[in-house]
């Protein structure tokens, strides 16, 4: 579950800070990483033409399920 995504521009790159309140890092953090990924990717192109774009990404409670016997 996302809880912020922040966009900050410095000189010619575009930092990402985005914030997780969970995840089920098993089956979506991948998942939600690729996604962020394009929509940041999308908002690049149309608004900010960083030359790079450096990710950081805060989980605040990561989960791993298990099947129950």
């Amino acid at each position: 579950c996302v809880s912020f995504i922040q966009l900050l521009m410095r000189n010619t790159t575009l930092e990402v800070i985005v914030n997780l309140r969970s995840s089920n890092v098993e089956h979506y953090l991948s998942a939600d990483c690729i996604n962020l990924s394009r929509i940041v990717s999308k908002l690049n192109e149309e608004f900010f033409k960083a030359k790079e774009v450096k990710f950081t990404v805060y989980i605040s409670s990561a989960h791993i399920y298990t099947p129950e016997v």
